[in-house]
């Protein structure tokens, strides 16, 4: 069997999601494919459900530019679908004297990048935002916060599937093939689907869905390089009123403190 769709989305995590909303909300007849028995089983569960400010990186960069308008395009998104979050803020510390350089560049950073509201904090300061921390000198980030990912991202499905898209779990990709007018997608189960646009959103599974991809250069895909990141939870009541972090160095943002919020069985990793 097979049948021929505009695109095809293959994985239903929140980027994959956000992807099929938009499409199947501009007309596009979309096909999401999930590996999983449900959505966001992936990386799009095993995260700290931060909404970041966009602070660390260089003002070209894409990752950049989209987390400037994808977070108050997201703060908008659950404000009116009524989806659980918090713009509780962010505070970076500085632990040592020898560290305070590193806020000059951070705090430079965010003005090339259009943030004006960072507010720089004494010692007697991060004490009063937070007592139970340890810091010499601190940044504050009102604009960062949680997200309830599982809400969110059922909401994203629900948009999906009011307008007219469909998502197939529990569905492999064995095989691509690349022709003139498009791709034939082969599933677990025989079936062949042709679409004449592919979307990988597949998260750790993208570059094994790109090798499937013949005629797409080997050159183009790049690395999977793996991080490990271990989650502790703690359900006590505390203290914190904000999200907590070092100051970040190369390959991580270091042992931070986020506050849960949404569902309490989230899974940890």
């Amino acid at each position: 069997m097979n049948e021929r769709l505009d695109i095809i989305i293959i994985g239903a995590g929140v980027v994959g999601l956000s992807i099929a909303k938009t499409l199947s909300e501009m007309g596009k007849d979309a096909l999401v494919l999930e590996r999983e028995k449900s959505f966001g089983m992936g990386t799009s569960s095993r995260n700290s459900e931060v909404i970041h400010a966009g602070l660390y990186h260089a003002p070209e960069m894409l990752k950049t530019i989209l987390c400037l308008h994808g977070k108050h395009a997201l703060y908008d998104y659950a404000e009116a679908r009524l989806i659980p979050y918090k713009r509780c803020g962010k505070l970076v510390v500085a632990n040592g004297p020898q560290e305070l350089s590193k806020f000059e560049q951070i705090r430079e950073n965010a003005q090339n990048c259009g943030i004006d509201d960072l507010k720089m904090l004494t010692e007697e300061e991060c004490n009063a935002l937070e007592p139970d921390i340890s810091a010499v000198a601190g940044i504050f980030s009102p604009s960062s916060g949680v997200i309830d990912t599982h809400s969110y991202m059922q909401s994203l499905l629900g948009n999906f599937e009011n307008a007219g898209g469909q998502a197939v779990f529990n569905t492999n990709v064995t095989a691509i093939e690349q022709s003139t007018s498009g791709f034939s997608i082969t599933t677990n189960d025989d079936y062949v689907i042709n679409c004449s646009l592919l979307i990988n959103a597949a998260g750790l599974g993208a570059m094994k869905i790109a090798h499937m991809i013949d005629a797409l250069g080997k050159d183009k895909i790049p690395e999977l390089i793996m991080a490990k990141g271990h989650y502790f939870s703690y359900s006590g009541k505390t203290n914190f009123k904000h999200l907590v972090y070092p100051i970040p160095f190369v390959g991580g943002l270091g042992v931070h403190l986020t506050l849960a919020y949404g569902r309490r069985d989230k899974i940890w990793a």
